[in-house]
């Protein structure tokens, strides 16, 4: 078996935690520290850089943002791939506003899309949802997903150089929309309103699922579906 070479591709990053850790090899933890400090002081926008650092710079970008300064037909098909997985997924069950509940009509969630170009090119979209809604009866320990902190993935890193370890990385697709709430735990359930072009887009992967009857017309003409989602998603 081949030595793994670990790689961040993909990400934004102008030099890469690899390159970095190969040349702390045999440091100690404070000069392996002071190494990266200055590592990243050195960090200039040479023509290495530029891309990661057009990716950090373009983050979050909205519909209209992308499709003014990526273009209309890559945005719209980041867009279409993002909707394809989630109906795949089956997440979505299409509801109409008259079959909620007083409490669902006043817990119903808004929708936001966002892009990112990554550092190799790609235009990734997101569909995220508003939890302003659910911070008066969620608590913010439930609604919080764990992540690590950037220090700590340094100082791993750090010590994997050290001691010359190999190191995997593993990435699970859409790892927060796995968990199916059964029937039993329907009332965690909760609707989400979609609007605009990401309706359209459902209605062009599964119009006879996404029909007419469930769509409707807002003030400012832009289309909108309400649904219920059946499988946990991460709110941001």
């Amino acid at each position: 078996m081949s030595r793994l070479i670990p790689s961040f591709e993909g990400k934004s990053y102008g030099t890469t935690m690899a390159q970095v850790s190969g040349e702390m090899v045999g440091m100690t933890l404070s000069q392996s520290i002071k190494h990266m400090e200055l590592e990243l002081e050195a960090m200039e926008p040479h023509d290495g850089d530029r891309r990661a650092l057009k990716g950090v710079l373009l983050a979050n970008m909205s519909l209209k943002q992308s499709i003014k300064l990526i273009g209309k037909e890559k945005t719209m098909a980041s867009a279409t791939a993002e909707m394809q997985q989630i109906h795949w997924r089956k997440l979505f069950v299409p509801k109409h506003y008259r079959e909620l509940t007083p409490k669902q009509k006043s817990r119903v969630v808004e929708s936001f899309q966002f892009f990112k170009e990554k550092s190799d090119g790609r235009l990734k979209d997101q569909l995220v949802l508003g939890g302003n809604v659910q911070r008066d009866y969620i608590s913010k320990d439930e609604a919080s997903s764990p992540t690590a902190y950037t220090e700590a993935v340094i100082i791993t890193c750090i010590i994997e150089a050290k001691e010359n370890r190999d190191v995997a990385t593993a990435d699970c697709p859409n790892a927060f929309c796995n968990v199916v709430i059964t029937d039993e735990d329907a009332q965690h359930r909760f609707i989400v309103r979609l609007r605009g072009v990401v309706v359209d887009i459902l209605l062009e992967i599964d119009y006879d699922f996404y029909n007419n009857k469930y769509v409707t017309i807002n003030k400012k003409g832009e289309k909108v579906l309400l649904v219920q989602l059946i499988i946990i998603i991460a709110n941001n």
